[in-house]
């Protein structure tokens, strides 16, 4: 589940770029232009948990031509591209260049970038996920206080043109690839210049969040995908449009007095222990209401992997075990801060 914005990224897109051969996989490129929430387990049924959100390896080429762009190419800074991938890509992008008959010039900048592809689908099993998503994003708005929860329409995923990012909407697709593009920012050229290009897929949804740098978002782009996953994700994408506005501040303010890196490194640690305690309580409680208790044991088996990576899930979850999922968001939503310092107390 990713989460992006103009200003920052909440997952680590470097962790597949960075991946054992992903500069062998590098390509070159020429430029071009490139409800009602149910009351009966019968009534939701969830056949999407029992197939895979994970694509097979595709051509990058493939991606690019036949998939739906999510949101627009952003930028990814080049301070987080270790010095030693950064001078082997650069090195592939001149014999890019070269192979194309163009020199290259030592003022020559390399600049990255990332993009999503969703990949559209008609299926039963995405026309139940719709659905389930549709009765999640009731259930928050009824049960709950103190979340913004804009209105979202739920769909399946349009073919062969971008999604609008101009408000908020809600997608489901069948798979999710990630884009890296490497290329030269400070060419200036009548033709289009050569660039590297490596597309992978990621069994995870998408949340792209316009505004809330400062206050609450402006619009976002919610995509989902099949998988046991999604029986949380819908709860979680929607819960994070409330705290991205506070942890983009909170990265700002860290900024001041440590690493930029470091402090986004941080609150995204925080920010994600608390969607996904929430997430999981809350999804809890929805299989009760939609009598598919037998979804339990894999609800919490997710949220324990989940744990693992991120330190604060564990006490936050207790905590809104003993206190109510309400007192929780209540209490985040006075001061986000002082409830994140009694776990770094104690």
């Amino acid at each position: 589940m990713s989460r992006i914005s103009a200003a920052s990224s909440r997952r680590d897109f470097l962790r597949s770029t960075l991946a054992p051969g992903f500069l062998l996989a590098l390509t070159p490129f020429k430029s071009s232009a490139v409800s009602m929430i149910a009351s009966k387990a019968a009534s939701l049924p969830l056949y999407f948990t029992e197939i895979t959100g994970l694509g097979p390896e595709l051509p990058t080429a493939t991606i690019i031509e036949r998939f739906t762009p999510l949101h627009p190419e952003l930028e990814l800074p080049t301070d987080r591209m270790p010095n030693r991938k950064s001078a082997a890509i650069k090195t592939a992008l001149q014999n890019a260049f070269h192979e194309s008959g163009l020199p290259w010039k030592e003022h020559y900048e390399v600049a990255f970038s990332y993009q999503h592809f969703g990949v559209p689908d008609q299926s039963r099993e995405l026309a139940e996920l719709v659905r389930y998503s549709e009765a999640a994003m009731s259930y928050l708005k009824s049960r709950y206080t103190g979340l913004f929860t804009p209105k979202i329409q739920w769909q399946l995923l349009p073919e062969h043109y971008p999604v609008e990012n101009d408000r908020f909407a809600g997608y489901v697709g069948r798979f999710t690839y990630h884009l890296v593009k490497a290329y030269v920012s400070n060419i200036h050229m009548d033709e289009p210049a050569p660039y590297l290009a490596h597309a992978q897929p990621i069994e995870r949804a998408i949340n792209y969040i316009q505004g809330g740098k400062q206050e609450t978002p402006s619009a976002g782009t919610i995509f989902l995908v099949p998988g046991i996953s999604s029986m949380m994700a819908p709860f979680s994408e929607l819960i994070h449009l409330s705290f991205h506005a506070s942890a983009q501040a909170q990265i700002a303010e860290l900024s001041k007095t440590m690493d930029a890196g470091a402090a986004r490194q941080h609150v995204r640690n925080v920010t994600e222990s608390l969607v996904e305690s929430l997430s999981y309580s809350i999804a809890e409680s929805f299989m009760h209401d939609i009598e598919h208790t037998e979804k339990l044991p894999t609800i919490k088996y997710m949220a324990d992997n989940l744990a693992a990576k991120f330190s604060y899930m564990p006490q936050i979850t207790r905590t809104i075990k003993a206190r109510g999922v309400q007192s929780v968001i209540n209490e985040v939503q006075d001061d986000m801060t002082d409830f994140i310092a009694q776990f770094d107390h104690g």
